[in-house]
């Protein structure tokens, strides 16, 4: 097994809230319940997924220590005649260090969304299951879900971010100069004058 070059320091929650709904009948919602676990069809539910990924602004430079917030809420009221067995508002996050030497801008920051979405979102089904697996409808499992088009996408804000920490100097791009062509010497044209013709005495 090779290790990652991004090591998990700590995954925390900072928000659990779930809410059986009690209008749900199993029996009349394409679904069926079968304790302890719920059988639910998940087609039609619209996720709100919040995100973010903060680093030190003295590390804009180089960053190495990311701390990336993610959650996930399923709530009645954004929903089109769906009814839901609960609702549910979880965030978690993660504190990641970078120690490898390969990824630079936008791919350090591709390659930490990537690795930390998956994790999240894992942690927070896995929350999910616990609680509702002792409420009223029976254990809730979420859906597997795919994070990289919006990881990849999300990424470029960072980076937007990290360079506008920078300074001049640090943002702007690296001046080649070739000496070859400075320390050749290019003649200088000089304006012609008209002669004047001599007279013949």
């Amino acid at each position: 097994m090779k290790p990652s070059s991004l090591s998990l320091d700590r995954l925390e929650f900072v928000k659990i809230q779930v809410s059986a709904n009690p209008k749900f009948d199993p029996n009349t919602d394409r679904g069926t319940c079968a304790y302890p676990q719920l059988n639910y069809d998940f087609s039609g539910v619209n996720f709100v997924r919040r995100t973010k990924v903060n680093f030190p602004d003295d590390e804009a430079k180089d960053p190495r220590h990311f701390q990336v917030i993610f959650s996930m809420a399923v709530l009645g009221k954004d929903q089109n005649k769906k009814v839901l067995p609960y609702e549910f508002d979880i965030e978690a996050i993660a504190y990641l260090t970078y120690l490898g030497s390969d990824m630079h801008g936008v791919d350090r920051f591709k390659a930490v969304r990537y690795s930390a979405y998956p994790m999240l979102y894992g942690a927070i089904r896995e929350m999910l299951s616990t609680t509702t697996a002792r409420s009223s409808h029976g254990m809730l499992q979420l859906p597997s879900a795919d994070f990289r088009k919006s990881a990849l996408t999300d990424a470029e804000k960072d980076e937007e971010r990290r360079v506008s920490l920078l300074g001049p100097s640090d943002s702007s791009p690296p001046q080649v100069t070739d000496e070859s062509a400075a320390e050749k010497n290019v003649p200088v044209k000089k304006s012609r004058k008209k002669s004047e013709g001599t007279k013949k005495g």
